[in-house]
């Protein structure tokens, strides 16, 4: 069995993440992070590259549910009009309970979802908890919390200590 620290897929963005890819492999549904990963850290804006690609992923069949450790609501409400998809709040990442409310909200199986998120400890870690297969990405801005920041350098030596790299695509993890 692989440790919940270790991600499934490291691609450097969230679009990178091909709707095609995802429906071949039988992902009915995605869960994602919302802080660095589709959006700026506390910002409610989604960059439109990443609304493009979320209304692709629904438009491939697969359900997009946003879970986010944050405690309002009113940015939640502002993401979900924004992307059309549903912003679950206080996941209390890395528990897995989190992932499991998002998994019945979308009505899939562990093995039949997958999730997106900037951190190890908190993203991956959650996800793997619940099932999950689990994407990590490139932090989307430089701008976070503080502890995040200094967390982030123990999770860059990790990722090198155990050679897994970002790339652009997830076929570059497919056999050749």
């Amino acid at each position: 069995m692989r440790s919940v620290w270790r991600p499934d897929y490291y691609v450097r963005i969230v679009t990178a993440i091909e709707p095609g890819w995802l429906v071949a492999r039988g992902y009915g549904g995605l869960v994602s992070d919302l802080d660095n990963t589709l959006s700026g850290w506390h910002d409610a804006n989604i960059p439109q590259p990443v609304r493009t690609w979320v209304a692709q992923v629904l438009a491939a069949g697969v359900g997009v549910c946003v879970l986010s450790n944050s405690m309002g609501r009113g940015r939640a409400e502002a993401v979900e009009e924004m992307l059309g998809v549903p912003v679950l709040t206080r996941a209390f990442k890395p528990s897995g309970a989190g992932y499991r409310r998002a998994l019945a909200f979308l009505g899939v199986e562990p093995g039949r979802a997958i999730a997106v998120g900037d951190q190890i400890r908190t993203d991956i870690v959650g996800a793997k908890r619940a099932g999950i297969a689990a994407v990590l990405v490139d932090r989307l801005t430089a701008r976070e919390h503080w502890a995040n920041a200094a967390l982030r350098r123990l999770e860059e030596r990790y990722l090198n200590r155990i050679g897994l790299f970002a790339v652009d695509s997830l076929r570059a993890f497919e056999p050749e």
